[in-house]
């Protein structure tokens, strides 16, 4: 079943609602443009940012940009996408003005080594 989600394009610079399965890999993959995703920024209503795992493995890294208030900066294209309470992907509940308003774009930063920050709940 295809929903609304919301897609950062980072090479286009837009912040844009796009149709897909949110539930389905391949359409997360082909929408972000990777082969295996992550999930960062998580938010308080259930929405969270849906990025590229192994953008920062390339030799030629993606531009980047910043989900406030969320500050380290994220790297390729994400989606925003809401989560209900059995786990199952929905459309996200934060308006699509207010992800807009979020997203700073950075374009191409300085190559960035990978890291891991383990947050307990």
């Amino acid at each position: 079943m295809e929903l609304d989600i919301f897609k950062i394009d980072v090479y286009a610079q837009t912040v844009e609602t796009i149709q897909l399965n949110p539930n389905h890999l391949g359409d997360l993959y082909k929408a972000i443009g990777c082969d295996t995703v992550g999930v960062t920024c998580r938010m308080a209503n259930g929405d969270a940012l849906f990025i590229d795992d192994e953008a920062l493995l390339s030799d030629l890294q993606p531009p980047a940009f910043r989900y406030l208030p969320f500050t380290p900066p994220i790297f390729g294209n994400a989606l925003v996408v809401g989560c209900d309470r059995h786990g199952r992907g929905i459309s996200p509940r934060t308006p699509l003005s207010q992800v807009q308003s979020r997203v700073k774009f950075l374009d191409f930063l300085l190559k960035q080594e990978p890291e891991i920050t383990v947050i307990f709940f």
